[in-house]
């Protein structure tokens, strides 16, 4: 694996040497090709406060379209989840976006530091 430039949010771009595929540690996460990864803190927060898609967007201060994009991608990753923790209650939806709100400060903590990750290299 080695660097393989910076994306325009100044998030480092790796490429796994023997695919040559190039990856960043959101690869593969419901916060991948957001462009916005300071943001999905808050975002998350709005989700899990229930607002509305135009509510949420104006609250983080974004487009209700970007805001309705980002939570029609998370309710999509969310999906596709094997173990579903929130299926049939609402205080359990707002308790797995509590804990996705800590995963994505992790993401963004690491974006932030500039650590690195080996996400999307398995050769």
């Amino acid at each position: 694996m080695q660097r393989w430039g910076v994306e325009r949010t100044g998030i480092q771009r790796y490429r796994c040497l023997p695919r040559a595929r190039t990856f960043n540690d959101l690869t593969r996460t419901a916060m991948a090709g957001t462009h916005m990864p300071e943001k999905w803190r808050a975002f998350a927060d709005a989700m899990r406060d229930g607002l509305p898609t135009r509510r949420a967007g104006a609250q983080v201060d974004m487009n209700h379209k970007r805001a309705l994009r980002w939570r029609r991608k998370a309710m999509a990753f969310l999906s596709r989840l094997s173990h579903r923790p929130w299926a049939g209650s609402r205080g359990r939806l707002k308790a797995w976006i509590a804990r996705f709100r800590s995963v994505a400060a992790k993401y963004l903590h690491r974006y932030l530091t500039g650590t690195s990750s080996t996400r999307g290299c398995s050769g």
